[in-house]
């Protein structure tokens, strides 16, 4: 239904959209440096300066305004939808940013945003698929800000997913690979050294982009009578996210069997234990960004019965993996309190 929204004009635009993004968290820094928000150093943090935060608040504004265009405009009417996804989760980072809000209050409003998308995207998925859908989509957003906590961590992480997901030719990978070429003009001020951090209004809209692309595929794979046929892309689609999955999923998990709140700050999450032991945030990126660029390829190349096992298989060896790491790391003893 939206694969082909914008793939006429965009792909000659990528270039154009990277100065943008450039371009607005350049001017979102000037403005945050003097009026914004901003991260002081902490014992659950990684940084040791105070750092401006919100600065993706320049991409979010190209997106609200998009949208306000796509609503008006009955030629590009099509895109609306998708952009006011990523605007509202943006909107409501972006207030989280500058006052705020409990967590109960932010689950609440994720899920009724995530409900009206799930009925423009699925209206003839059946209950119970929606309701999945509406809860894979607040657990990718949540997912993606629980992973904003190292230099181009999760921006890096999200640009690898927009080209591999365009590679690929999922469904919506045009509008995604847009939003990722603007965070690749945020790059530059935040990795290797930050000067400014996303925000939740930066990683909030990633999350919800990605929640698009899981929209987009299962409207594709979805019958007029509710069901699903191929199943390919959504395994593509299922491979290419589990970088974003595995180390949010596991450290909430763990934290939950402790009887700790899984909704307060902490710095449990495997890519945070390697920072504190000394791991750069170069070195992060491109461990992360080469097991992305493995699961890409086994995506490409498989075929529907051999991904149907091995997606199961690579989440087990995730999670054999992320368990041996911790468990390496806390033999080493380089790592100070974490609840």
């Amino acid at each position: 239904m939206t694969s082909n929204l914008i793939q006429p004009w965009m792909i000659e635009w990528y270039p154009a959209l990277v100065v943008l993004g450039f371009l607005a968290t350049l001017v979102s820094l000037r403005v945050l440096l003097r009026f914004g928000p901003r991260d002081e150093p902490g014992q659950r943090r990684i940084h040791t300066t105070p750092t401006p935060r919100g600065g993706a608040i320049g991409i979010a504004a190209i997106i609200w305004m998009a949208s306000a265009i796509a609503t008006l405009l009955y030629s590009i009417a099509a895109l609306a939808p998708p952009l006011l996804l990523l605007s509202s989760f943006a909107l409501l980072g972006a207030l989280d940013d500058f006052k705020p809000q409990g967590a109960g209050l932010r689950l609440l409003v994720q899920f009724g945003i995530a409900s009206f998308a799930c009925q423009h995207f699925l209206p003839d998925a059946s209950i119970a698929l929606q309701a999945l859908a509406i809860i894979a989509c607040v657990t990718l957003v949540n997912f993606a800000n629980f992973l904003d906590g190292s230099n181009g961590y999760l921006a890096g992480l999200f640009v690898l997913f927009g080209v591999f997901a365009l590679a690929l030719k999922l469904p919506g990978a045009e509008l995604v690979c847009s939003i990722a070429a603007l965070y690749i003009g945020f790059l530059p001020f935040n990795f290797p050294n930050a000067r400014v951090f996303m925000g939740d209004v930066g990683s909030y809209l990633i999350g919800a982009t990605l929640a698009y692309a899981m929209f987009a595929t299962l409207g594709h794979s979805v019958t007029p009578d509710g069901e699903l046929r191929d199943t390919h892309a959504l395994l593509q689609l299922g491979m290419l996210l589990l970088p974003f999955c595995i180390d949010p999923l596991l450290t909430i998990l763990c934290r939950a069997c402790k009887r700790r709140a899984i909704w307060r700050a902490h710095r449990e999450h495997a890519f945070q234990w390697l920072r504190r032991s000394g791991f750069s945030a170069s070195a992060l990126l491109l461990a992360s960004g080469a097991e992305a660029f493995v699961l890409a390829l086994l995506a490409a190349r498989a075929s529907t019965d051999v991904l149907t096992w091995l997606l199961p298989a690579w989440i087990t060896f995730g999670a054999l993996a992320w368990f041996w790491l911790k468990r390496t790391l806390l033999r080493w003893k380089r790592l100070g309190p974490t609840a």
